[in-house]
């Protein structure tokens, strides 16, 4: 038997979206522009089996509209324990990719998690600071949750350390005004 299983998709274009569980850990597929991406342990929702959706309404040239948001209090944003993301065609075929180029690029993944290629990184490992940066400057998390997890007081002291050590802002901070 598999120690993973997909839950939901693919779906979607531009990203393709895939999710899944494996060892008891949520994981998350992603195909955008030019590459894919699988995290594992990362960003879930407090309660699996609770719609995480409430409806919102709003108007629209004096007409009210409803419709479904996330509701950001039923999710849990964490550092996943292991990631791994590779370039795949040119832009954007990644975001159309077929589900058996999914399927296989989740094989890959897979295979490289389960022979510990890299290995998982959790909070108190050594190299733990670098991993939550090295996540950070490829979109793996919010800049949010690494203030939080190096101890910065807000965004931008987490940019100019960056930047003072030559680490790759991720393309949510790159053009955020101060």
């Amino acid at each position: 038997m598999s120690r993973w299983q997909i839950t939901e998709g693919p779906e979607g274009y531009t990203p393709v979206q895939c999710y899944g569980v494996v060892d008891d850990l949520p994981w998350y597929f992603r195909a955008r522009g030019a590459q894919w991406s699988l995290d594992i342990g990362g960003t879930v929702a407090t309660n699996s089996e609770e719609d995480i959706t409430v409806q919102k309404e709003i108007e629209i040239y004096g007409e009210p509209v409803v419709f479904d948001v996330i509701d950001q209090s039923k999710i849990i944003e964490r550092v996943p324990i292991w990631w791994h993301c590779e370039s795949w065609g040119k832009w954007p075929e990644a975001g159309y990719m077929s589900n058996d180029d999914v399927y296989s690029c989740i094989e890959k993944a897979m295979t490289l998690y389960m022979s510990g290629t890299p290995p998982v990184v959790e909070k108190g490992d050594p190299g733990w600071r670098e991993y939550v940066f090295k996540s950070w400057s490829e979109g793996f998390i919010s800049t949010d949750l690494a203030v939080k997890e190096l101890d910065f007081y807000d965004w931008k002291e987490l940019k100019d350390y960056a930047l003072a050590h030559n680490i790759e802002l991720p393309f949510s901070i790159k053009y955020k005004r101060d």
